[in-house]
């Protein structure tokens, strides 16, 4: 994976159907070592939730077919595309930590301090 922030064109959110799934998916994903595409799973009450940024519509593709294949119960409750963003712009809905580009959607279901530990 390279180490400066990349820009998501895509940011895709799935419930997933258990934990051991949610697990599974985010190993597939970290395997799979595409630079294009960024997973990070959560919890919160009952729900298991990943949250997928991607740099370009391949990768979400791809990224979706992993999800899928290892999670058929999963659901895409949510999908953005940032069209329009250079470089050099800052996307309102993203913040970095540790040279990641982390969509503010996650910080609504993890608190910050949370993410410091996992990463």
């Amino acid at each position: 994976m390279t180490s400066t922030p990349h820009r998501a064109a895509w940011t895709s959110t799935y419930r997933i159907s258990s934990e051991t799934r949610q697990q599974r998916i985010l190993r597939a994903i970290h395997r799979l070592d595409h630079p294009g595409i960024t997973a990070l799973g959560t919890t919160r009450t009952d729900e298991h939730v990943i949250v997928i940024e991607c740099t370009s519509a391949a990768a979400e593709v791809r990224s979706r077919q992993v999800v899928m294949a290892v999670d058929a119960l999963a659901i895409r409750t949510d999908t953005t595309r940032a069209a329009g963003l250079s470089d050099a712009e800052e996307s309102p809905g993203t913040v970095h930590l540790a040279g990641l580009t982390i969509p503010r959607q996650l910080l609504r279901l993890v608190p910050m301090e949370q993410l410091r530990r996992f990463i």
